[in-house]
């Protein structure tokens, strides 16, 4: 079998009973609707099995596919936060994502 990403519960802050989400897939998979149907099964975990009230997670201004997965997933845009990582000796700008485990379930497969 071949490992194409992955999708991970970053952490948790048990008082506020919040999950921070991450997750990636390596080029050759995207578009696939892998992230997307992969992190269903997170959500669903962290949600019933774990009984997280809310889930968060973010992604680089710019992109678009990202964005559509957690969209997918019933996570709603809450703001942008400027200069907020570094990496590939840059700083970038992030969106922010949230999802509640009362927003019900919006999993949208998409191909």
């Amino acid at each position: 079998s071949t490992i194409i990403g992955s999708v991970r519960i970053n952490s948790i802050e048990k008082k506020a009973s919040c999950g921070v989400i991450g997750y990636e897939v390596h080029p050759d998979y995207w578009n696939k609707g892998y992230a997307t149907e992969a992190l269903h099964a997170v959500v669903n975990h962290a949600h019933d099995v774990l009984g997280l009230h809310r889930l968060q997670a973010w992604t680089t201004v710019g992109n678009k596919a990202s964005d559509k997965v957690l969209l997918n997933n019933g996570f709603q845009y809450e703001g942008t936060q400027r200069s907020r990582v570094n990496f590939r000796n840059q700083f970038w700008d992030i969106r922010i994502y949230g999802r509640l485990a009362v927003d019900g379930y919006h999993y949208q497969h998409s191909d």
